[in-house]
């Protein structure tokens, strides 16, 4: 249960911006990188790629179509967690979504090496505490018609990252992209308690407000939050409106609609860096959407012992 601004039990959104890696089955990232060097892969692979994913671990990896963009395509969502095929289960949820804006090719890259350290090492102890805890939803490409174009915006020219209600914004004056609809249907249906949006062109981990510089409520818990992960990934944090004043952002959207914790991760200064350095910049941000879900557990303990001693 949350209380105002604070959590209980947690459920993560993390928009990733992380690589590929190698596994042990043929779906694996292992397999869509077969012929070195490392690439990026286009949204036709990553979708492919994705409808195979539960053929590996059927008990605890599913696939599911949220939406479908403005010119048709897929948007797709791996949902990884032990009672994620049980009919009627429903558990705190980390749910994970990259690329907004189409050029940031590196968040897509992320997203896939973080399902494949999700199912791959499910059985180490930290992500398989994690998956007995949560159902974890990653959304590789938010969207889609970007990424295929190579743009920032969708194929009409609109900023989903702008799309979303927050504060003074109601929803009949938002969600105009079915893109951004997609999203908001993903959170509403879902107990959502704390969410991440990875994106690139800059390096760290921003914290809501965006729209305002008004401090947030919760502000010490969510600097904290952030600065912990900021710390795993060798970089630092601030106030999302202090990196830029911006309004209808997704971290916003789920801070303001589900009173739940929402970050901003930029990966990496640029779009889409060189082929060479995907797997190390996967591996980091990794390691800081593990490091930001095991602070979040953690919290989430303290305060259920402090409700019940």
């Amino acid at each position: 249960m949350k209380s105002g601004y604070a959590i209980a039990h947690a459920v993560v959104l993390v928009a990733v911006s992380i690589s590929t890696g190698t596994a042990r089955a043929g779906t694996s990232i292992a397999a869509l990188n077969a012929t070195p060097p490392l690439r990026y892969h286009d949204e036709a692979e990553v979708t492919s790629w994705m409808k195979a994913l539960p053929a590996r671990a059927p008990e605890m990896v599913q696939y599911r179509v949220i939406g479908t963009s403005f010119e048709g395509r897929e948007i797709g969502v791996i949902s990884i967690g032990n009672d994620v095929t049980r009919v009627g289960a429903r558990k705190p949820a980390i749910v994970i979504n990259a690329t907004h804006h189409g050029d940031e090719k590196i968040g897509t890259e992320s997203s896939l090496h973080l399902i494949e350290t999700l199912i791959e090492e499910r059985d180490r102890p930290d992500i398989a505490r994690m998956l007995a805890r949560y159902v974890i939803h990653v959304q590789p490409i938010v969207n889609p018609d970007g990424h295929s174009l190579g743009t920032r915006l969708d194929s009409r020219q609109r900023d989903i990252n702008r799309d979303y209600a927050y504060p003074g914004r109601p929803d009949r004056m938002a969600f105009k992209t079915p893109e951004a609809r997609a999203v908001r249907d993903l959170i509403d249906g879902e107990d959502v308690q704390a969410a991440i949006a990875l994106h690139s062109g800059t390096e760290g981990v921003l914290w809501p407000w965006c729209h305002t510089r008004e401090a947030p409520p919760d502000a010490p818990f969510l600097t904290r939050l952030a600065w912990r992960t900021a710390r795993s990934l060798g970089t630092t944090a601030r106030q999302s409106w202090h990196d830029y004043p911006s309004a209808g952002e997704f971290t916003d959207f789920v801070y303001w609609r589900q009173k739940a914790p929402a970050l901003t991760i930029e990966v990496d200064r640029r779009h889409m860096p060189h082929p060479s350095q995907i797997n190390t910049i996967s591996a980091r941000t990794t390691r800081g959407i593990l490091a930001f879900v095991g602070e979040l557990m953690k919290s989430s303990e303290s305060r259920d012992i402090a409700a019940n001693p």
